[in-house]
């Protein structure tokens, strides 16, 4: 019984296997696997090799995960801020079409990482922080916060809470947290240390005025 044959290249002609394809069309079979999964039927594949079976570079229409046509693959990953090369890696290694247009570049994302709201790029993130007067800490806190680039760099305000207006409850206010410790005879750090372990500054200071 005459083998069935299973495969067609879309341009008249079907084979055993994949690898048979191939051959006749002088594609490795790992070229042939990473068009199809960018989205390549076979005729847009082979139809794409030349005589001395040698392929033109980025020229074959194709699709992102998303289903977004674009004119070749080259055009494809300038898209998504990736080289051929990223793109051929990825694929080899087995990752999704997805993940290997989306996965940030190593470099491209530290680029990034120091590049202001305006495109000025600096030579180091603590150059730039320094530029815009915010601890290294606070910006990178606000990076993976997922803020935008001109909050993650918007100045940095620390909270002091011996400018604040104070009331303590008992009928007195005051300027400070300072001014408040001075009336009560109390030492601030210890005061801060109580407060931020859930005591209530009315609570505290009662004892203080019951005479």
């Amino acid at each position: 019984m005459k083998e069935k044959l299973k495969y067609d290249d879309g341009l008249g002609n079907t084979f055993k296997n994949i690898g048979d394809m191939c051959k006749f069309h002088q594609v490795s079979t790992t070229t042939y696997r990473l068009k199809t999964r960018a989205g390549l039927s076979p005729r847009e594949i082979f139809s794409n090799v030349s005589r001395k079976g040698l392929r033109t570079k980025f020229t074959v229409p194709c699709k992102d995960h998303l289903g977004n046509k674009y004119r070749s693959i080259s055009e494809m990953c300038s898209v998504y801020g990736i080289s051929y090369a990223v793109y051929s890696n990825r694929m080899k290694s087995g990752k999704t079409l997805e993940e290997t247009l989306t996965t940030p570049c190593i470099a491209s994302y530290r680029l990034k990482l120091r590049t202001d709201h305006f495109g000025r790029v600096y030579g180091t993130v603590k150059e730039m922080c320094e530029h815009y007067g915010i601890p290294v800490s606070v910006y990178y806190n606000r990076v993976r916060r997922g803020l935008p680039i001109e909050k993650c760099l918007a100045k940095y305000r620390v909270a002091n809470c011996q400018r604040r207006h104070v009331d303590d409850g008992c009928g007195h206010a005051f300027t400070s947290m300072n001014e408040l410790c001075n009336f009560y005879h109390l030492d601030l750090e210890s005061l801060k240390s109580r407060l931020r372990h859930g005591e209530k500054l009315k609570d505290i200071l009662q004892p203080y005025n019951m005479f």
